[in-house]
Protein backbone atom coordinates (compact mmCIF):
# COMPACT_ATOMS: atom_id res chain seq x y z
CA UNK A 1 0.00 0.00 0.00
CA UNK A 2 2.12 3.56 -1.23
CA UNK A 3 2.19 5.64 1.80
CA UNK A 4 -0.72 8.22 0.19
CA UNK A 5 -3.32 5.37 1.38
CA UNK A 6 -2.81 5.95 4.72
CA UNK A 7 -3.32 9.75 4.28
CA UNK A 8 -6.54 8.67 2.86
CA UNK A 9 -7.43 6.12 4.81
CA UNK A 10 -6.87 8.61 7.83
CA UNK A 11 -9.45 11.18 6.27
CA UNK A 12 -11.93 8.92 5.84
CA UNK A 13 -11.51 7.54 9.52
CA UNK A 14 -12.10 11.81 10.50
CA UNK A 15 -15.23 11.58 7.68
CA UNK A 16 -16.77 8.53 9.79
CA UNK A 17 -16.04 5.65 7.39
CA UNK A 18 -14.14 3.09 8.69
CA UNK A 19 -11.82 1.21 7.55
CA UNK A 20 -12.12 -2.12 5.96
CA UNK A 21 -10.50 -5.33 7.26
CA UNK A 22 -8.16 -5.73 4.07
CA UNK A 23 -6.82 -2.45 4.80
CA UNK A 24 -6.22 -3.00 8.76
CA UNK A 25 -4.49 -6.24 8.21
CA UNK A 26 -2.46 -4.65 5.84
CA UNK A 27 -1.65 -2.18 8.29
CA UNK A 28 -1.34 -4.56 11.04
CA UNK A 29 1.57 -6.47 9.11
CA UNK A 30 3.74 -3.65 7.91
CA UNK A 31 7.31 -4.65 8.29
CA UNK A 32 8.82 -2.53 11.15
CA UNK A 33 10.64 -0.39 8.64
CA UNK A 34 7.35 0.40 6.53
CA UNK A 35 5.86 1.42 10.16
CA UNK A 36 6.52 5.22 10.09
CA UNK A 37 4.44 5.56 7.23
CA UNK A 38 1.60 5.10 9.30
CA UNK A 39 2.59 8.43 11.20
CA UNK A 40 1.17 11.20 8.99
CA UNK A 41 -2.39 9.66 9.34
CA UNK A 42 -2.21 9.10 12.99
CA UNK A 43 -1.36 12.93 13.23
CA UNK A 44 -3.79 13.80 11.02
CA UNK A 45 -6.61 12.28 13.02
CA UNK A 46 -4.78 13.09 16.46
CA UNK A 47 -5.03 16.90 15.45
CA UNK A 48 -8.36 16.58 14.45
CA UNK A 49 -9.48 15.16 17.63
CA UNK A 50 -6.96 16.25 19.99
CA UNK A 51 -5.15 19.43 19.09
CA UNK A 52 -1.87 19.81 20.27
CA UNK A 53 -2.77 18.75 23.55
CA UNK A 54 -1.84 15.82 25.37
CA UNK A 55 -3.21 13.47 28.42
CA UNK A 56 -1.02 12.08 31.13
CA UNK A 57 -2.02 8.71 32.61
CA UNK A 58 -0.07 6.18 35.26
CA UNK A 59 -1.12 2.66 36.27
CA UNK A 60 -0.86 1.59 39.82
CA UNK A 61 0.41 -2.46 39.18
CA UNK A 62 -2.25 -3.90 42.40
CA UNK A 63 -1.97 -7.52 41.92
CA UNK A 64 1.66 -8.64 40.33
CA UNK A 65 2.81 -11.86 39.41
CA UNK A 66 2.22 -15.61 39.27
CA UNK A 67 -0.40 -15.43 35.98
CA UNK A 68 -1.20 -18.67 34.77
CA UNK A 69 -0.67 -17.33 31.17
CA UNK A 70 3.05 -17.71 29.44
CA UNK A 71 3.21 -15.16 27.75
CA UNK A 72 7.29 -15.84 26.56
CA UNK A 73 7.78 -11.53 26.83
CA UNK A 74 5.44 -11.19 30.50
CA UNK A 75 7.39 -10.32 33.63
CA UNK A 76 4.23 -11.33 35.58
CA UNK A 77 4.21 -15.28 34.25
CA UNK A 78 4.24 -17.45 37.04
CA UNK A 79 6.06 -19.52 34.30
CA UNK A 80 9.32 -18.31 34.62
CA UNK A 81 11.44 -17.02 36.93
CA UNK A 82 12.08 -13.20 36.40
CA UNK A 83 12.73 -11.55 39.63
CA UNK A 84 9.71 -9.44 39.42
CA UNK A 85 8.08 -9.09 42.83
CA UNK A 86 4.19 -11.04 42.82
CA UNK A 87 2.01 -9.66 45.75
CA UNK A 88 -1.65 -10.10 46.43
CA UNK A 89 -4.50 -7.38 45.31
CA UNK A 90 -3.34 -4.41 47.29
CA UNK A 91 -5.40 -3.12 50.15
CA UNK A 92 -8.18 -0.36 48.99
CA UNK A 93 -5.98 2.27 50.93
CA UNK A 94 -2.73 1.09 48.55
CA UNK A 95 -4.86 0.94 45.55
CA UNK A 96 -5.87 4.81 46.10
CA UNK A 97 -3.13 6.17 47.31
CA UNK A 98 -1.41 6.98 44.14
CA UNK A 99 -4.63 9.05 42.30
CA UNK A 100 -4.42 10.73 46.01
CA UNK A 101 -0.76 11.95 45.12
CA UNK A 102 -2.04 12.91 41.81
CA UNK A 103 -4.61 15.30 42.64
CA UNK A 104 -2.37 18.21 42.26
CA UNK A 105 -0.61 17.02 39.08
CA UNK A 106 -0.96 16.84 35.55
CA UNK A 107 -1.97 13.64 35.14
CA UNK A 108 -5.48 13.39 33.97
CA UNK A 109 -6.02 9.34 34.17
CA UNK A 110 -4.83 6.78 37.21
CA UNK A 111 -6.02 3.09 36.32
CA UNK A 112 -4.79 -0.23 38.18
CA UNK A 113 -3.73 -3.13 36.54
CA UNK A 114 -3.54 -6.64 37.77
CA UNK A 115 -2.00 -9.89 36.54
CA UNK A 116 -3.81 -12.91 35.25
CA UNK A 117 -6.26 -13.40 32.93
CA UNK A 118 -9.29 -11.70 35.36
CA UNK A 119 -9.98 -11.22 39.12
CA UNK A 120 -11.76 -13.16 41.24
CA UNK A 121 -15.47 -11.76 41.97
CA UNK A 122 -14.33 -10.83 45.33
CA UNK A 123 -11.37 -8.60 44.21
CA UNK A 124 -13.80 -6.93 41.16
CA UNK A 125 -15.67 -6.30 44.46
CA UNK A 126 -12.58 -4.75 46.10
CA UNK A 127 -11.14 -2.45 43.52
CA UNK A 128 -14.20 -1.44 43.06
CA UNK A 129 -14.57 -0.47 46.00
CA UNK A 130 -11.22 1.48 45.85
CA UNK A 131 -12.65 3.42 43.41
CA UNK A 132 -15.06 4.95 46.09
CA UNK A 133 -13.71 7.47 48.60
CA UNK A 134 -16.47 5.96 50.69
CA UNK A 135 -20.13 4.29 51.42
CA UNK A 136 -21.04 7.66 50.84
CA UNK A 137 -19.31 9.44 47.97
CA UNK A 138 -19.11 6.60 45.06
CA UNK A 139 -18.29 8.61 42.25
CA UNK A 140 -14.79 8.90 43.15
CA UNK A 141 -13.70 6.50 40.08
CA UNK A 142 -10.00 7.83 40.72
CA UNK A 143 -10.86 10.57 38.29
CA UNK A 144 -8.41 13.41 39.44
CA UNK A 145 -9.57 16.73 39.97
CA UNK A 146 -9.86 18.89 37.78
CA UNK A 147 -9.47 16.54 34.93
CA UNK A 148 -12.17 14.27 32.27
Amino acid sequence: MPPEMYLSLARAVLDQKEPDLVDLQRMARLPDEQVFQLLAGADLIRTAKFGNQIHLCTICNGKSGKCSEDCKFCAQSGFHDTGAEAYPLLAKDRLQQGALELEDSPVHRYSIVTSGKGLPKKEIESVAQAFCRDEKQPAFLLRLPGHY
